[in-house]
């Protein structure tokens, strides 16, 4: 009899205690949150993979997992993959792409209870291809107003993608200082020359892209901005002409003053003495011609006096009575 009184007596004990360790964590959980519906969100950056990410619209402070998951009409569930644990992000490979729509599952659990959000996307709206690579501008040689722009594909947009599903680019440029872009837009290349650069103004280029077989697809975001400036033609320093000394009067072969012969200082020697007899020879001339003129003036001076004395004898003549 005591046995058994001692048997119920833990019976009731245990009893208590797994009822308050109930009630305490009943407790506890009632002051966390259930989970809640996240905010999703995907990018499509080329045919071949679609990254789905969430965050949470209310913390639970409790912990949590999460189930991704995406389905596509007439079709099983498949997986999202999530590739490392805490980040919240999926991935699908490989996703049905020419389907209208695609619907995504992200599934919150906590010790609580679960909760689904699911989205529904379409591929071909949110197709994103990442900006163009390795931009790069060079000058063309001989021509101050052209540019060589070149750039790599989005690393993101692989050989097999490319062959199936070419991409457009846009090229904008303008010179500094402008507030207006100019568009040069090509298929497939991955170079473009600007053919109406500003002379010797720097400019910025900068590259995008899109899918060139769905038009309603979205342009990528731009490439980091490029700036470069035209060809410009190297300055010259100028040069001074030789100077000619020679008289072809009496000298056919001209003496140049940058001559570096052996004679050089014998001709330069010959010119100056001949400059020096050419000046004496003037200076004869002038005094000849300057002698002739004053021997004239002063013949003339004579007889212009016999004239007046000559008129002056006939005046007196006319005042003598006869």
């Amino acid at each position: 009899m005591p046995g058994l009184v001692s048997c119920l007596g833990d019976l009731i004990v245990t009893g208590i205690i797994i009822l308050f360790s109930d009630h305490v964590q009943s407790e506890i959980w009632t002051n966390e949150d259930p989970p809640h519906f996240v905010r999703v969100s995907c990018r499509v950056p080329n045919h071949m993979k679609i990254y789905c990410s969430w965050v949470q619209t209310k913390t639970t402070h409790l912990p949590t997992l999460y189930r991704t998951s995406y389905s596509v009409k007439g079709r099983d569930v498949e997986p999202c993959e999530q590739e490392h644990i805490g980040v919240n992000e999926c991935t699908i490979t490989n996703p049905p792409f020419w389907t209208s729509k695609i619907l995504v599952n992200i599934t919150e659990i906590n010790p609580l209870r679960s909760n689904s959000t699911i989205l529904q996307i379409d591929p071909h709206e949110l197709l994103k291809p990442d900006p163009p690579e390795d931009v790069r501008v060079l000058q063309v040689e001989g021509q101050p107003t052209q540019l060589l722009v070149q750039w790599s594909w989005p690393s993101s947009w692989s050989v097999e993608i490319m062959a199936a599903f070419p991409l457009t680019f846009l090229l904008r440029y303008r010179p500094i200082g402008s507030n207006y872009w100019s568009m040069l837009e090509t298929e497939e290349n991955t170079s473009l020359k600007i053919m109406d650069a500003l002379v010797g103004r720097l400019h910025q280029i900068q590259i995008r892209a899109q899918d060139a077989l769905i038009n309603h697809s979205q342009w990528s975001e731009w490439s980091h901005v490029v700036e470069a400036q035209p060809w410009i033609e190297p300055w010259k320093e100028p040069t001074e002409e030789p100077v000619d000394f020679s008289f072809p009067f009496f000298n056919s072969f001209p003496v140049r003053t940058t001559d570096k012969s052996p004679d050089s200082s014998l001709h330069q020697t010959g010119s100056l003495g001949l400059l020096i007899l050419l000046g004496l020879f003037a200076a004869v001339m002038v005094a000849v011609l300057l002698t002739i003129i004053t021997l004239l003036w002063v013949r003339q001076r004579k007889q212009d006096n016999v004239k007046k004395q000559e008129l002056a004898s006939m005046v007196k003549m006319k005042s003598i009575p006869i």
